[in-house]
Formats: C-alpha cells, structure tokens, sequence
C-alpha cells in the first residue's frame, strides 16, 4: 500500500475535527471507509501523516472509530481502522451473531449491529443496508454518549480512547454467539455507563425530617410512622428504607425495585415499637 489521495483526504478531515473539537464539541469520529488492501498487523507505516492525524486526535481524547471493511476477512482488516491508535469495528446481525462478511482478527475488540440497519440517504426517505460502515456509527454514537455523560459530572474530554473507552466498552460488553467473551464483544452503551456512573444517587430525607432521631409514642406499644423520600440520579436501580435503632442496630429495611428511573418520591408507613430512631434511605443506581 501507499498513501493515497483518498488517505489524504481523511486525514484532512481528522486534522479539521482536531482543531475544532472544543468549539462543537467534538468527541468521537466516525470513519466508514477504508482500502481494499487489507493488513493483519498495524499498518501506520502505509499512511504515516494519516496515522499523525489519529494519533493528535487521541491524544485530545477523541475517538477515532473504523469500519474493518466487508471481505469476509478473519485475518486482516482495512486501512485506516488497522492503525495503532485508531478503533475498529465490525458488524453483527440483530440476533448477536457475526455478520458472515466482517473483517477482524485480533486488533479488533468491538462489534456493533451492522445488519438490516434503516438510515438516512441523500434525497430524503430512508433505506436500510449492511456492512462494518453502519456498525461502525453505533459505537461511534456510544462513545459520543459517554463522553456527554462526563461533561455533565464537569469532566470534559477526560475519557482516554484507547485507554479508558475501548477497554470498557469492550469489558461491559455483551456476548458474541459462539465466539469467546474474552476476545470480542458487542458494545452495551447501557452497561458501560453504569461502569462510569461513580456518582451517588442525590438523595433528600423529607419526613421525618432528615433522618433525625424521633421518638415514637402512642397509648399503645406501637405506633404507625410515616416516612417520605425523594432520590435523584439519570438511573435508579432500587431504594431501601433503612431504620435503625439509637445504637445502630438495623430494626426494620424495606426495599423498592425502581427499574431505571430518573427521579422518584417514595412513602412508607411503618409500625415500630416506642422508642427512639434514626432512618435513611439508600439508594442503588
């Protein structure tokens, strides 16, 4: 292979993308094009100042996404998604099988739906197609996803490509059909925010009034208590009232499945002994 004028090309539009990624906000580019010369090793050397081009965009934490190519190739895959620094992509079917025409070999980690995919064409309507090119947008999508998940905890551009989003893309993954787990996966974009989402749920104890200690008294041994409390997070898994006695001891837990909510208020009635209590509400995300 040598550099040719379409490698030109793209490295232009890489070049543009890396001076212009914090002005639009530039996180992950999306690359569906690629030789007919396939490599099994990696291929810089073939385009060196288009293998510059992705080495400057990772190093601004940009992502540079490419289609393996169609060949039907499980030893060698297209220029530029062989690249060191680049992340290729081949194509499965809706079922998570393998798409019969993908190239990979093991420089490639990553599969994504590529089959009986609806788009958009050129004129209007939309047209359904396959191949490693429409597999590829899907995780170029989902680390656009990613990314805009840690701008909104306020740590832009901080999530490495090659370091931080392959491998848990890949490590968060689902299962390929009859290929081992330990070498390839198709991206869960679901599963590899809750391997980011380090931040608690924010929760706010209404009543009793945050989680104070308060004594329950009535003519009988018993008294019904009634608790309020709201939880906040982009996904609530589960909620627990939690109450516990002066000491510490746990007296009484009830848990609610709240099955990806974003928000939620919660109310409980209780029946406790007199005596004095503190309580919380835990919440799992």
């Amino acid at each position: 292979g040598s550099e040719t004028t379409e490698m030109f090309i793209i490295k232009r539009a890489v070049e543009w993308c890396n001076a212009n990624s914090r002005t639009y906000g530039i996180s992950a580019i999306s690359i569906s094009i690629g030789t007919s010369e396939l490599y099994s090793d990696y291929c810089d050397q073939y385009s060196p100042s288009l293998a510059d081009a992705i080495a400057n965009a990772t190093a601004k934490n940009i992502s540079v996404v490419v289609a393996t190519g169609n060949e039907a190739n499980t030893q060698a895959i297209a220029l530029p998604s062989c690249m060191t620094n680049s992340i290729p992509v081949w194509a499965t079917n809706k079922d998570d099988t393998t798409w019969q025409y993908s190239n990979y070999n093991w420089m490639v980690k990553l599969f994504a739906p590529g089959v009986n995919i609806n788009t958009t064409k050129i004129g209007g309507y939309t047209n359904g197609g396959a191949g490693t090119s429409y597999s590829t947008p899907m995780v170029s999508g989902s680390i656009a996803i990613l990314n805009q998940y840690y701008k909104e905890i306020g740590k832009p551009f901080t999530l490495r490509p090659k370091i931080d989003i392959e491998p848990v893309l890949f490590a968060s993954g689902d299962q390929i059909v009859g290929l081992s787990k330990d070498s390839w996966s198709r991206v869960n974009v679901n599963k590899a925010l809750m391997v980011l989402d380090k931040e608690a749920p924010l929760v706010t104890l209404n009543s009793p009034p945050d989680g104070s200690v308060f004594y329950t008294f009535s003519k009988k041994d018993r008294a019904n208590v009634d608790f309020s409390c709201d939880a906040v997070d982009w996904q609530l898994a589960s909620l627990d009232l939690v109450i516990k006695d002066t000491v510490g001891t746990e007296v009484y837990r009830e848990s609610r499945i709240l099955s990806g909510e974003e928000s939620t208020q919660q109310e409980f009635n209780v029946q406790l002994n007199n005596g004095l209590y503190k309580w919380n509400c835990e919440t799992v995300d």
